[in-house]
C-alpha cells in the first residue's frame, strides 16, 4: 500500500521539477536577451508559480526575440544600401530615422494580430502554449506586447511596454558635395510638353515628381544612357524617381556680404582720364584745336570709339587700385580690354551697360570679382581667356539678360529673380532669390544651377547638361542631362559612419492583467 501511495506523489514531484526547468530555462533565455538588448528590462514580483504564468512569461520572451531578429534583419538592410552610397547621398540619409520607420512600420503591420506559440516544453504530456498580441498604443512608438499562457487548465495573462528607441553612435566625416542627379527638388518636379531628361530626379516625395505622356526620362548604366523612354505613368514612384529630403538652403555659398560693405564704404574713383584728339587748325598761324573725351570722371567709366584708343589690345586699360568703385561702366559698340594682372581684382558698379554689342575682353591670369547693383543693358560679353571672372549680383531688382548676352565665370545673385539662358554664363549659376527662368540655349559643358529658395522654369528648348538644384522644378520643351560639373562648388557636407547599435527598444516592467 505504501509503494502504491508514493507513485502519485513522484508523478506529481516531477511535475513540479519540470516546471522548475522551465523557470531556469526562461530566465536564462531572459538573461541572454537582455545581454542582446543592452538596456535591462524589469521583471514582476510574484509568488504565483502557476505553469501558465511561466508559459506566458515564455512567450513575451519569444514575441521580443522575434522582434528583435526582425528590427536588426531591417537595420542591416537599410546600412547595406547606405553603404553603397556616394558622400553626397549619405549626407542626406539618416539611417536612423529611416531604420526606424521601417521598424514603425512592422509593428504596426504586425499590430492587432495574435501568434501563437507551441514550442514550449511539454509538461506531463500536456502541450502549453502562448498567444502573444502586439498592440500600438496612442503615443508615437509606444506599443504593448501581451502574452496569454495556457497549461492544461489554467491561464494567465501578462503584458509588457514597448517603446522604439534606437540608439546608435555615430561618427562625423568631411566631404564635398556632388550632385548625384538631373534634377533634385525640395518639393515637385513637373516634365512636360516632350521634355528628356537623362539622369535621376529626386524629390522629398518620389509621387511628386510628374511626367506627362509626352515626355521621357532615360537611364544611366555606367557610362551610358539607356535608349529606352521610361514613364510610369505617375501612378508610383519609379526606380529612377529618388526619396530625398535634402534642403539646399546650407549648399549655397555664403554671399561676400562683408566684402562688399567694406568696398561700399570707399567714396566712387574720383580720378579724372580722357582721351584727346587733335584736329588741324587749317590756318598755321593758329594752334590746332584739342577736343577732351573724358572716359573717366565723376565715378563713371565710357568707352566708346572716341576713347576706345586707351582701352586696346596693345595698350590695354589697368585700374590704379585692386578695389575700385565706379557708378556706372558703359561700354557702347566697342571691344575695350582691361587688364587685370595675375591678382584679384575687385569692381564695384552701381550699373553695367553694354550695348551694341560691346565685348570686355579680361586680360590676365588673375581673378575679376565683380560685384554688381544693377544690370541696365545688356547687349554685350565678358570675355576672360586665361582669367577667372565671378560676378556677383546684390540688387533687389528682377535680372532679364538679353539673348545676346554672354559672359565668362559663373553668377550669383543675393536675392533678385533672373532671367537667363543656359549659355548666358560659362561657369554655374547660383541664386538666392525665388524665382529663376530659362528661356532656351544649350551648354556643352556640366553646371550647376542652384536655387534653394527658387521656383525654376526651363522653357524655349532648352538643353542643360549638368544638375539642377531647387524647391519646384518646371521643364517645359526642354532637356536636362546629368553630366559632372566641369567646375564644382566648394560645398562642405558632413556624413555619419555608424556604429552598431547598442539596443533598438526599451521594456517595460511585466504587469499581470486578466
Amino acid at each position: 500500500m505504501r509503494k502504491t501511495n508514493k507513485r502519485p506523489l513522484q508523478k506529481k514531484n516531477g511535475s513540479l521539477i519540470a516546471i522548475l526547468l522551465i523557470s531556469l530555462f526562461i530566465i536564462s533565455g531572459f538573461i541572454v536577451n537582455k545581454a542582446v538588448e543592452g538596456k535591462q528590462i524589469p521583471r514582476v514580483t510574484t509568488k504565483d508559480t502557476k505553469g501558465s504564468y511561466l508559459v506566458a512569461n515564455e512567450g513575451l520572451d519569444y514575441a521580443r526575440l522575434e522582434i528583435k531578429q526582425q528590427m536588426v534583419k531591417i537595420y542591416q538592410d537599410v546600412q547595406k544600401r547606405y553603404e553603397r552610397l556616394s558622400p553626397s547621398e549619405k549626407a542626406a540619409f539618416d539611417v536612423k530615422e529611416i531604420s526606424l520607420y521601417k521598424i514603425q512600420t512592422l509593428l504596426n503591420r504586425k499590430s492587432g494580430i495574435p501568434k501563437t506559440w507551441d514550442t514550449h516544453q511539454k509538461v506531463d504530456d500536456i502541450q502549453p502554449t502562448s498567444t502573444t498580441l502586439i498592440i500600438k498604443d496612442s503615443k508615437p512608438n509606444q506599443y504593448t506586447i501581451q502574452s496569454t499562457g495556457r497549461i492544461g487548465g489554467e491561464q494567465t495573462k501578462l503584458k509588457q511596454s514597448l517603446q522604439l528607441d534606437l540608439e546608435i553612435d555615430t561618427t562625423m566625416r568631411q566631404g564635398r558635395y556632388e550632385p548625384p542627379y538631373a534634377i533634385h527638388a525640395s518639393k515637385e518636379i513637373v516634365v512636360q510638353n516632350a521634355s528628356k531628361v537623362w539622369g535621376l530626379m529626386a524629390s522629398k516625395n518620389p509621387r511628386n515628381i510628374q511626367i506627362d505622356g509626352s515626355s521621357c526620362q532615360y537611364e544611366m548604366t555606367r557610362t551610358n544612357y539607356l535608349n529606352e523612354c521610361f514613364n510610369d505613368g505617375n501612378t508610383e514612384a519609379s526606380d529612377l524617381k529618388i526619396w530625398n529630403e535634402q534642403n539646399f538652403n546650407n549648399f549655397l555659398p555664403t554671399f561676400p556680404t562683408n566684402e562688399l560693405k567694406t568696398i561700399d564704404e570707399q567714396p566712387y574713383n574720383e580720378e579724372e582720364k580722357y582721351v584727346t584728339e587733335i584736329i588741324p587748325n587749317p590756318d598755321p598761324e593758329k594752334k590746332d584745336k584739342k577736343i577732351k573725351y573724358y572716359y573717366l570722371q565723376n565715378g563713371v567709366l565710357t568707352v566708346t570709339d572716341k576713347t576706345q584708343e586707351d582701352f586696346s589690345i596693345e595698350t590695354p586699360y589697368q585700374f590704379t587700385s585692386s578695389e575700385e568703385r565706379l557708378q556706372e561702366l558703359t561700354l557702347d559698340g566697342v571691344d575695350t580690354y582691361i587688364d587685370i594682372g595675375d591678382g584679384v581684382q575687385t569692381l564695384r558698379l552701381d550699373t553695367l551697360n553694354l550695348t551694341g554689342g560691346a565685348k570686355l575682353h579680361i586680360l590676365g591670369s588673375g581673378t575679376l570679382k565683380l560685384f554688381i547693383q544693377e544690370m541696365g543693358e545688356s547687349e554685350g560679353k565678358i570675355i576672360a581667356e586665361e582669367a577667372k571672372v565671378a560676378t556677383y549680383f546684390d540688387g533687389d531688382a528682377a535680372l532679364e539678360f538679353s539673348k545676346n548676352f554672354r559672359s565668362s565665370g559663373f553668377i550669383y545673385t543675393k536675392k533678385a529673380d533672373v532671367t537667363l539662358r543656359a549659355n548666358t554664363y560659362k561657369g554655374n549659376i547660383l541664386s538666392g532669390g525665388k524665382r529663376v527662368v530659362m528661356n532656351g540655349g544649350k551648354t556643352n559643358i556640366g553646371k550647376l544651377l542652384l536655387a534653394p529658395k527658387a521656383n525654376i522654369e526651363l522653357k524655349d528648348k532648352t538643353n542643360f547638361k549638368g544638375s539642377i538644384l531647387g524647391q519646384a522644378i518646371v521643364v517645359t520643351d526642354s532637356n536636362v542631362q546629368h553630366k559632372p560639373l566641369k567646375d564644382n562648388v566648394n560645398i562642405p557636407i558632413q556624413y555619419a559612419v555608424y556604429d552598431k547599435p547598442k539596443h533598438f527598444a526599451l521594456y517595460g516592467q511585466i504587469k499581470q492583467f486578466e
